[in-house]
């Protein structure tokens, strides 16, 4: 189903409105990757892209930024974007006091309630993060990535290493490397864990 490009970018700002909301720590940036898990998946890479675009360009209720360690594109809301947002929701006739985020943007794993799926997801960055670890061949493959993407991976270990964790915020920090990682080595035992871990961090 077709969307506007009028409809797409409140979407867009309220997207990143909603994150803001819910992160659990000091960052406000978000990756393409992380905007467009909330997004219908019928969504166009491209039509986002040039949303994004002309909200940082021409509305300017888009900041946008680059990660130093992951080279990724990041954005964020300016405080333009937040008015925006704010007078989105209330055109719709919602209190901004009695707003709550879309439960999308704020999905907390935890393995008394998701034990099946965190297993699966926390046998599988292991699994990975092992291989980028003692596989030579892997390695030497990486070139100059290998540190990045070994620290990605590590960092995601860390986080669902503990009891709960957002989901979020796990497939913003994991999911640019794991499509590097797919890409790279294509076909191989590693790129099919990162396409199973990719598919589990974005189930339904």
């Amino acid at each position: 189903m077709a969307i506007s490009l009028a409809e797409l970018k409140e979407q867009l700002i309220l997207t990143l409105y909603d994150y803001m909301l819910t992160s659990d720590d000091e960052a406000y940036w978000f990756s393409v990757a992380a905007i467009r898990e909330a997004l219908d998946p019928d969504v166009s890479g491209a039509l986002v892209k040039i949303a994004l675009k002309g909200l940082h360009e021409d509305d300017g209720s888009v900041d946008a930024g680059f990660d130093d360690q992951t080279k990724i594109a990041t954005f964020s809301l300016t405080e333009d974007g937040i008015l925006a947002a704010e007078e989105i929701i209330t055109s719709r006739g919602i209190p901004l006091r009695e707003y709550s985020p879309a439960p999308s943007a704020d999905l907390i794993l935890s393995r008394l309630d998701d034990q099946t799926r965190v297993q699966a997801i926390q046998g599988a960055i292991a699994e990975i993060g092992k291989e980028l670890r003692e596989n030579n061949e892997i390695g030497a493959a990486l070139g100059e990535d290998k540190d990045i993407i070994t620290s990605e991976i590590a960092a995601a270990e860390v986080v669902v290493a503990k009891g709960s964790f957002r989901l979020q915020r796990l497939i913003a920090l994991v999911v640019p490397a794991l499509r590097f990682i797919v890409d790279r080595f294509s076909g191989s035992a590693i790129s099919e864990t990162a396409k199973r871990l990719i598919a589990l961090l974005f189930q339904g």
